[in-house]
């Protein structure tokens, strides 16, 4: 009488599990099957294809809200990405709750590119919050967002207590001198921050002086654009110099 056998995940030959995986894209491993079970997550973490899956690139739209909530969820525990650019999706102010809920847990992703995807005040205070507390992002690119005031000020309340951020990019964002002043704050207690992109923001004179104000005090800041703002040239003349004299 012959034995009938029946195959779970939990039975199945890891090397059949690898055969299986060998025609699945990396992506598709990552949001289809990671977190299934124990043993599958154990044996993915171990697929050559998947320990190289380090940096994840679709801009211009290419994945749906739906797929990178998914995403999100993912990379709560993902242990392989380090960099994701995710620009130009235009997926507005709910999507970053997810992102932001992923960034409190994740370990490993260094690099985050956001650019021109609408978050909105409301979508960067959950990123904001999710800064407070993540430990290993190290680049930011929010250009294009209209973030605006209150965005900004969610944003420089994070840089006050961020210990890891080192380059962020905030241009074309509608910030104007009373956020800029949000931000001179921050850059008064923040020790990390390297580079700052605050270009194409409205900002005149009067941000650029919060600005000098606040660089009296700052030894870490290298770089800071500001082009493309309504600032006199006395001021410009200033930062520009200053940036000159901290790469020198």
């Amino acid at each position: 009488m012959s034995k009938s056998f029946i195959l779970t995940l939990n039975t199945l030959p890891i090397e059949l599990v690898y055969r299986i995986l060998d025609n699945l894209e990396p992506l598709t491993i990552l949001l289809s099957c990671r977190n299934v079970n124990l043993r599958l997550n154990n044996i993915i973490d171990t697929y050559y294809r998947f320990q190289t899956f380090t940096k994840l690139n679709f801009p211009d739209g290419l994945m749906s809200n739906e797929k990178i909530q998914s995403l999100a969820i993912a990379l709560q525990n993902n242990t392989t990405l380090t960099l994701v650019d995710l620009s130009w999706n235009f997926f507005g102010h709910e999507v970053p709750q997810y992102l932001a809920l992923a960034l409190q847990s994740n370990r490993t992703l260094t690099i985050l590119n956001l650019e021109r995807n609408q978050i909105g005040p409301q979508g960067t205070q959950y990123l904001a919050y999710a800064l407070r507390i993540n430990h290993t992002l190290i680049e930011l690119n929010l250009r294009a967002n209209n973030i605006n005031a209150d965005g900004t000020k969610y944003l420089s309340q994070a840089l006050h207590v961020n210990r890891t951020l080192t380059k962020a990019n905030l241009s074309e964002n509608l910030i104007g001198n009373k956020a800029t002043q949000y931000i001179a704050n921050a850059l008064q207690n923040n020790k990390t921050l390297t580079t700052l992109d605050l270009s194409d923001n409205r900002i005149d004179d009067e941000g650029a002086e919060y600005l000098v104000h606040a660089l009296e005090n700052n030894t870490t800041l290298i770089y800071l654009y500001i082009s493309r703002n309504n600032i006199s040239h006395k001021y410009a003349q200033y930062l520009n110099h200053r940036n000159a004299t901290k790469n020198n």
